[in-house]
């Protein structure tokens, strides 16, 4: 089953490439063309051009590699007077003699960076800024928007290579979070190859991130609190009321390994995942619904089951999301363990109260299923 949404697919194989336009190495002045032709890159993707695509992406790559070369050039040369040299690695001081002399092409450089990266990220060390800049000359936005046009074009094993690619310069994206959105695309590109331990392995590159997630015999205390809260509390009220990690990025991936670690029949595996993906969804709509309204306080799962749905655009955002489907997850994963009475009550308010008509509705079949097998069983 192909869990990555239409929605939430187009997303991540286009919010990086927006991203990278908005938001570069280097101020707009100094981006050269590089930016603007993945863009153009972009737009022939989505129109079906995949040839003009794939030309765009590799002049993209050199342009940021001529660029990235040229301001190392530029600034070598500049570092090496006398007078610069005297300022020591000091990269402050070294700045300060730069604007002196009037270097308006070593101070513009300059500026640039620091738009976007304190002193403080090199040590206030010149030789540290340098050796940092000859990192850049990787551009991943391209192999990233590279792989998503093999990838439609159906060439999927070469799609992968630049995704891998991408993911070993992963350093050299301008936005870092943009990692993750490669993550998720190499997870769907493994499901859609059938490559279910490559797409766990991806998955994992999200979640490993994550201070509360623990490989089984190495979970954080949090973790293991919470999965005692879940064996020994007879309701979820704790659970729901008392947790709270806004770690929203993750959320996909913890759906997707819940139900692939559930599928294969590893609960063990699929418990702290549903865990943690139900904790982040409830604390998800907790912060939404603040968010709009400053009085409003968690009254319960059913509560603020219906106070989102209330709401149109958070009720769509949380399907957009996956909180919906984490939530129908989690009940899942709960009922397989036979927890049967902790899955009812996850069902019962997803059947009253929850917005998606899809998940409501499983919900409510999972429901009249249990009931069945409890008349039968007192027969």
């Amino acid at each position: 089953m192909n869990l990555f949404s239409a929605g939430v697919k187009h997303f991540l194989l286009c919010a990086v490439f927006t991203a990278a336009v908005s938001h570069s190495l280097f101020s707009a002045p100094l981006s050269g063309e590089a930016w603007k032709l993945l863009d153009i890159a972009q737009l022939a993707l989505e129109s079906g051009d995949y040839g003009t695509a794939l030309k765009r992406c590799e002049e993209a790559r050199l342009a940021h590699r001529s660029l990235v070369g040229g301001y190392i050039a530029d600034l070598e040369a500049s570092f090496s007077p006398l007078e610069v040299r005297k300022a020591g690695d000091e990269l402050t001081a070294v700045y300060q003699v730069i604007v002196t002399r009037n270097d308006m092409v070593a101070k513009t450089i300059l500026d640039s960076v620091f738009l976007n990266y304190p002193v403080s990220r090199f040590g206030n060390s010149a030789s540290s800024l340098m050796k940092w800049l000859s990192t850049r000359m990787v551009y991943p936005e391209a192999d990233f928007l590279e792989g998503n046009v093999y990838r439609a074009e159906g060439e999927y094993n070469l799609a992968l290579s630049f995704y891998e690619k991408a993911w070993i310069d992963r350093e050299g994206f301008d936005i870092p979070d943009e990692r993750f959105s490669l993550a998720y695309a190499m997870a769907d590109l493994a499901e859609a190859m059938g490559k279910f331990g490559d797409q766990e392995k991806y998955l994992l590159l999200v979640v490993k991130e994550d201070a509360l997630f623990g490989l089984p015999g190495n979970e954080p205390p949090t973790l293991n609190a919470i999965l005692r809260t879940l064996s020994s509390d007879s309701s979820l009220d704790k659970f729901f009321g008392l947790y709270r990690h806004y770690n929203t990025v993750a959320l996909p991936a913890y759906n997707r390994l819940s139900r692939l670690y559930m599928n294969s029949n590893r609960p063990e595996r699929a418990l702290p995942a549903a865990a943690l993906g139900a904790i982040i969804a409830v604390s998800s709509l907790s912060q939404a619904l603040s968010g709009r309204d400053f009085e409003w306080v968690y009254s319960g799962f059913p509560g603020i089951l219906s106070d989102a749905g209330k709401n149109s655009r958070i009720a769509e955002w949380a399907r957009d999301s996956e909180i919906w489907a984490m939530l129908d997850t989690f009940a899942a994963v709960l009922l397989s363990l036979n927890k049967d009475s902790l899955a009812e009550s996850v069902y019962s308010d997803l059947a009253r109260f929850c917005s998606d008509s899809d998940v409501s509705r499983r919900a409510s079949v999972v429901l009249e299923s249990m009931r069945q097998k409890r008349l039968q069983g007192h027969r």
